[in-house]
């Protein structure tokens, strides 16, 4: 299955509705979001059109979970499953 980046729009953070898919033509294309502490976009494998998998999966909802700590990217150490926006 393939990986997209889907935007946060509202709700709850670990919920596959609360986000949209970022680009549906280019799944790599990466979002708006250079880096902070606001919760902006999750990569995540795709599910039902626009949406990403439901529910999301166990290592997203941990980097989800790491973010809300830690308010910056997650992973750090490879490549970024969740970003932020904005300063903190």
């Amino acid at each position: 299955m393939a990986k997209a980046w889907y935007l946060y729009n509202s709700g709850s953070i670990f919920a596959s509705s609360s986000y949209t898919i970022f680009n549906p033509i280019d799944f790599n294309a990466a979002p708006p979001c250079p880096d902070g502490c606001i919760l902006c976009a999750i990569k995540s494998t795709t599910g039902a059109p626009g949406k990403p998998i439901n529910p999301l999966s166990n290592n997203v909802f941990l980097y989800l979970t790491n973010f809300m700590i830690a308010q910056r990217l997650q992973p750090i150490l490879t490549d970024p499953y969740v970003v932020g926006k904005g300063s903190c």
